[in-house]
C-alpha cells in the first residue's frame, strides 16, 4: 500500500491539473468567440495574443510604468505582455480594448519575488489638445502602485468642495492647475456616477484600466461609449464629432 499510494496520488493529480487545464481551454475559447462577436459588431478588427505593435506600445509607454518602489524602499520592476485585442477607428479615434498580464518583479536581498496577473484595458488615442498627466483610483479598489507602481512625483489632489467624489476617488498628477482646469463639475458628475475603473490620461491617451480582472463581452460596447463620452466631457472632442 505505501508503494501505490503515490502512484495513485500522482495519477489523481495529473487527472486534475488536466481537467483545470480543460476547463480553462474551453472557457478561453468562449471568451474568444464572444469577443469576436462584439468586435464584428462595433466594427472592430479582433487580434489573438495582440500584435507587436501593441507590445512595443506597452513596453515604453509612460501610461505603463516600469520601476517603482515598495512601502519598503525595495525596487519593483514590471513587465508586460499583450494578451486578445479587438482595434477600432472611429473618425480621428483609434480605441483599443485589450488584455495583458504584468509580471511584477520585487528586488530584495536574498531573492528576487514574483507575481502576476492578468488585467483588461481600454485605450483611446486622440488627435485632440494633449491631457495633463493624471490617475483616478476607486478608493475601494486596491491601489494602483501595488499593481503598477506609483509614477515619481506624482501627487493627490484634494476636491474639498466635491466630498462625495473625495469620498470615492484618489486623484493624483504633478500639474495640478491643469488638471484642476479640465475637471469641471461635469467630469466630476461623470466619475462619481461610474466607480469602477482606474481611469489614467496624458498627452493623447486616456486609458481605463482594470487591474486583476477582464471586462465581460457584454460590457465593452457601454466601456467604449463611456471613453467616448469622458473625453467629451474633457474637452478633448466636440459633441457629436463620434
Amino acid at each position: 500500500m505505501s508503494f501505490a499510494s503515490p502512484w495513485m496520488l500522482g495519477v489523481a493529480a495529473t487527472i486534475v491539473i488536466s481537467v483545470i487545464a480543460l476547463l480553462m481551454f474551453r472557457q478561453r475559447r468562449r471568451r474568444r468567440r464572444a469577443l469576436e462577436r462584439i468586435a464584428d459588431e462595433l466594427g472592430f478588427t479582433f487580434i489573438p495574443d495582440g500584435d507587436g505593435t501593441l507590445a512595443a506600445r506597452l513596453a515604453r509607454s509612460p501610461l505603463f510604468p516600469k520601476q517603482g518602489v515598495t512601502a519598503g524602499g525595495r525596487l519593483r520592476t514590471t513587465t508586460y505582455e499583450p494578451g486578445d485585442l479587438l482595434r477600432g477607428k472611429v473618425t480621428n479615434l483609434i480605441i483599443e480594448v485589450f488584455e495583458f498580464s504584468s509580471c511584477i518583479r520585487t528586488h530584495k536581498i536574498g531573492g528576487d519575488n514574483r507575481s502576476i496577473s492578468w488585467h483588461s484595458a481600454v485605450l483611446f488615442q486622440f488627435s485632440g489638445p494633449p491631457l495633463p498627466a493624471f490617475e483616478v483610483e476607486p478608493k475601494t479598489w486596491f491601489h494602483l502602485h501595488k499593481f503598477l507602481g506609483t509614477p515619481t512625483g506624482s501627487h493627490s489632489i484634494a476636491f474639498d468642495l466635491r466630498p462625495s467624489f473625495s469620498s470615492k476617488y484618489t486623484l493624483r498628477g504633478d500639474d495640478e492647475t491643469s488638471i484642476l482646469r479640465i475637471f469641471n463639475d461635469d467630469v466630476i458628475n461623470y466619475f462619481e456616477a461610474e466607480p469602477r475603473w482606474i481611469t489614467m490620461g496624458g498627452q493623447n491617451h486616456l486609458l481605463f484600466h482594470a487591474p486583476g480582472r477582464v471586462i465581460p463581452p457584454e460590457l465593452i460596447r457601454s466601456t467604449v461609449e463611456n471613453g467616448i463620452r469622458l473625453l467629451t466631457l474633457l474637452g478633448r472632442l466636440e459633441p457629436g464629432e463620434v
